[in-house]
C-alpha cells in the first residue's frame, strides 16, 4: 500500500534490507470526503512541499469540513513524485485565531524528513505580535509549558502610547520549542498578553471583533530533497498597521 519506506524511499515487496537501513512505517491517511473550495495564498510550491498562508479563523485540521487540510487539494497541484501523498498534509499547526505560514508535505518522504527536522529544531519560525504594555527589551523566555521545556526568543520592535493600556508593543518572536499556545502563555505570564487573546488575556480588556494580534510571518529551513535553503517571509496582517495607526 505504499506505507513502508526504506531509507526514505517507498519500499517494494521484493526489497531486501540490511543492517543500518532506516525503515519507516506510515499511518494510512484517510482523505476527507469533500474538498473545501476556498482560496488560500500559496507562497512556495514544488513537487515535494508547499508553504501556504493560513487566514485567521481557519483551523488547520480536525473533524470538520472547513479546514486548511481540506482546502489544500483546491490550491496545490498534485505531486508527480513516486511517493506522492494522496492528500497534501500540514506538518505543523497554528492556532485557529493565528494567521500565517504553514508548511505542507506533498510526498511521504518529505513528510518524514520535515517531521524529523521539527523534532531536531531545524525549522526556524518567526512571529509578530502586538502585546499589552511597554516591553522595550529583548531576551529569552524559558518557563515550562504543560510541564515541558519551552523556550521563546523575543525582541521589542516598537512601543506605542495607548489610551486603554498606557502602552502597547509590537514584538517579534522566535519559538525554539513548539509547545501548544507557547507564545501566548509565555507573554501572558510575563505580564504582556497578546492583544485579542480571549484565553490568556486580561479579562475586560479584549478587543471585540478584532481577533488575535499574532501572526506567523517567517519560516526558514533546508529543502528535504535538495538541501537548498528556503526562506519565506510575509508582512504582518494589515490590521496590525490599522491598530497602531
Amino acid at each position: 500500500n505504499g506505507l513502508g519506506l526504506i531509507n526514505k524511499k517507498r519500499a517494494k515487496s521484493g526489497d531486501y534490507i540490511k543492517s543500518g537501513d532506516q525503515i519507516d512505517l506510515l499511518q494510512k491517511d484517510i482523505s476527507p470526503n469533500k474538498i473545501y473550495k476556498t482560496k488560500i495564498n500559496v507562497m512556495y510550491e514544488d513537487e515535494h512541499l508547499a508553504i501556504v498562508h493560513k487566514p485567521a479563523g481557519l483551523v488547520v485540521s480536525g473533524n470538520r469540513y472547513k479546514t486548511l487540510h481540506n482546502a489544500l487539494p483546491f490550491n496545490l497541484y498534485p505531486s508527480k513524485e513516486h511517493d506522492s501523498l494522496p492528500w497534501p498534509l500540514p506538518i505543523h499547526r497554528l492556532d485557529a485565531p493565528t494567521s500565517g505560514l504553514v508548511i505542507i508535505a506533498k510526498t511521504y518522504s518529505s513528510r518524514v524528513t520535515l517531521g524529523e527536522m521539527i523534532e531536531q529544531r531545524k525549522i526556524h519560525k518567526g512571529y509578530e505580535a502586538i502585546i499589552q504594555g511597554k516591553m522595550a527589551c529583548h531576551g529569552l523566555l524559558n518557563t515550562n509549558v504543560q510541564g515541558k521545556e519551552a523556550m521563546t526568543k523575543f525582541k521589542s520592535v516598537e512601543v506605542i502610547p495607548d489610551l486603554r493600556n498606557d502602552f502597547v508593543t509590537r514584538v517579534k518572536l522566535w519559538p525554539v520549542t513548539g509547545r501548544k499556545h507557547q507564545l501566548r502563555i509565555h507573554l501572558s505570564r510575563l505580564g504582556f498578553p497578546i492583544m485579542g487573546d480571549k484565553t490568556y488575556g486580561m479579562k475586560g480588556n479584549i478587543l471585540l471583533k478584532k481577533g488575535l494580534f499574532l501572526a506567523a510571518t517567517e519560516v526558514a529551513f533546508k529543502h528535504p530533497k535538495t538541501g537548498v535553503k528556503i526562506e519565506v517571509a510575509i508582512p504582518a496582517p494589515s490590521k496590525f498597521k490599522r491598530f497602531l495607526g
